[in-house]
């Protein structure tokens, strides 16, 4: 394995933090559900100034290898708007300029293939094919919202071309 890459709430949750280095905006907190909140307030008192450094500095999109990978959407990284169906994939894609894409955010496995048109598979894995993309959301390892509350996760081999 070559590389490990998280599209969770590492970033999302820290960035909103950044807002205020010592407290979490209220409207911020007010939006959240019970646990996301809990966990919030837990992560603010756990990080140190080194942390938070580390954290503000990550990208909200990076390109690792020959895929890219973001939080919530392409097209605006920062807003935390949600892709929960084809056409908010859509609009993603005309910011996606690798084959595959892996996000976040939902914490509900879907994957979006764009060809002529933007489908949904239902399947989770997926075999890449040329002239294809691919936006792909593999679930949570946290708070699920597709009712299955075992970890979430998918590999990638850059050899086969396969998504599972």
């Amino acid at each position: 394995m070559d590389y490990v890459v998280c599209s969770g709430e590492v970033q999302t949750k820290t960035t909103r933090l950044q807002a205020d280095e010592e407290n979490i905006p209220l409207a911020v907190l007010e939006g959240l559900n019970p646990l996301a909140k809990q966990a919030m307030e837990w992560t603010r008192d756990q990080l140190r100034p080194e942390d938070r450094e580390f954290l503000a500095n990550l990208k909200l999109v990076r390109q690792v290898r020959d895929f890219t990978i973001v939080h919530a959407t392409l097209d605006t990284p920062g807003s935390w708007t949600y892709v929960t169906n084809k056409f908010d994939a859509m609009a993603s894609f005309s910011y996606q300029f690798t084959q595959l894409c892996f996000y976040g955010h939902t914490h509900t496995p879907r994957i979006y293939v764009k060809g002529d048109s933007v489908e949904p598979l239902e399947e989770m894995s997926v075999t890449l094919e040329m002239g294809r993309k691919y936006f792909i959301n593999v679930g949570s390892a946290g708070q699920p919202r597709d009712g299955d509350w075992r970890a979430a996760y998918a590999v990638y081999d850059v050899e086969t071309q396969q998504v599972t």
